[in-house]
């Protein structure tokens, strides 16, 4: 606009987090929600959808050899049948015997944050009932994943999360194009669990074809 002529925008490659921008009081100079004559690269919508609002689904229909940790929403957890299908999963946890029950082999999430925040280990009954009837359904209990330290570092054995980044044109398939390597020795990965670290963050991988 500085030379004074429109530019048209056809297509935003979308990277923004919800809750980041509200954290940080950001105010973008449009309505993300707006319908807009765009293609998305990732819809805003998308990433409520596809992240851990997903998990419980995937997880009903899963088998024995799944790679989809079992998880149930909350309020299917306290009122409904969520504790009969973790268990039918194969996860073991505490019975419910009072408030100071702790649940070690489960998290509790958020549904919609980022980068780990909001996530509590070893919840107690007490804990998960102090949560409004009313927002149970934005939270979920899924098994717990031990992350195993396999790569030999200066500063110790380094536990490894890997990321694969897929293309998926229209009436194309599914191509693996960019891996990511995350290094870290905390309980979670991400930059905000493993502070004041070495030999932790982001790296590279190279896969044979």
């Amino acid at each position: 606009m500085r030379t004074g002529k429109l530019v048209p925008i056809h297509r935003i490659y979308n990277r923004a987090i919800a809750d980041e921008l509200i954290a940080r009081n950001i105010r973008l100079p449009f309505d993300m929600t707006r319908p807009w004559n765009v293609e998305w690269a990732g819809n805003p919508n998308w990433y409520f959808l596809i992240s851990k609002y997903s998990i419980p689904w995937l997880s009903r229909k899963a088998g024995p050899d799944s790679v989809v940790p079992p998880a149930v929403f909350l309020d299917e957890f306290l009122e409904g049948d969520g504790r009969a299908r973790l268990r039918s999963a194969g996860v073991e946890f505490a019975e419910a015997a009072g408030p100071e029950t702790a649940y070690s082999n489960l998290l509790l999430k958020p549904l919609f944050s980022f980068a780990g925040k909001g996530i509590q280990f070893d919840p107690t009954q007490a804990e998960l009932e102090q949560i409004p009837k009313e927002r149970r359904r934005d939270y979920l209990l899924q098994q717990r994943m031990s992350f195993v330290p396999n790569i030999d570092t200066p500063c110790g054995m380094t536990q490894t999360e890997i990321r694969i980044l897929y293309l998926w044109p229209d009436d194309g398939i599914l191509t693996p194009v960019l891996p990511l390597v995350r290094l870290g020795r905390g309980k979670m990965m991400g930059v905000d669990h493993n502070r004041n670290q070495e030999w932790v963050g982001a790296s590279a991988a190279f896969i044979e074809p």
